[in-house]
């Protein structure tokens, strides 16, 4: 009975460790793909990317981002790549579109399945959880909304 007494606590300290190393692992680790780290900030906002914002991005934003979304299926690189054709954009300021659509697309997908753009329940959670790591990484305050493309 000692035995199994001994055996079992083993397996719980065995256990415990296992938690404790993976909990580290992941505080070390470097930022998530798609995460926006401190010196990513305003990158759409150089002069090159600003023109092509206001000539053809912000005409063709809930396109582009609905588009590139469905496309890609909110696959990050994929729907960067879709943005930085379609735009022109440097690869930093096109993974800030990319990685919104990524958002989207993970935490947002239920609301935005019914609807997109167009159902105001994808919007607010867009709003919440994906347009203010958007607008750090960006520098782009103002897109354009549904309501205003009528």
């Amino acid at each position: 009975m000692a035995l199994l007494r001994a055996r079992g606590r083993l397996l719980v300290c065995l256990a415990v460790c296992i938690l404790a190393l993976a909990l580290l692992r992941r505080a070390l680790r470097s930022p998530e793909e798609g995460e926006i780290t401190s010196e990513e900030t305003s990158l759409c906002t150089s002069s090159e990317n600003a023109k092509k914002w206001k000539a053809k991005g912000y005409p063709n934003f809930l396109e582009d981002m609905d588009s590139c979304g469905r496309q890609c299926m909110g696959r990050l690189t994929c729907a960067t790549k879709c943005i930085r054709t379609r735009n022109g954009y440097t690869e930093d300021c096109a993974t800030c579109f990319g990685t919104m659509i990524s958002c989207t697309a993970s935490k947002c997908w239920a609301p935005c399945m019914k609807g997109g753009d167009q159902n105001p329940a994808c919007r607010a959670c867009t709003r919440k959880k994906c347009r203010p790591a958007f607008e750090a990484c960006s520098g782009i305050t103002k897109t354009p909304e549904p309501e205003e493309a009528k």
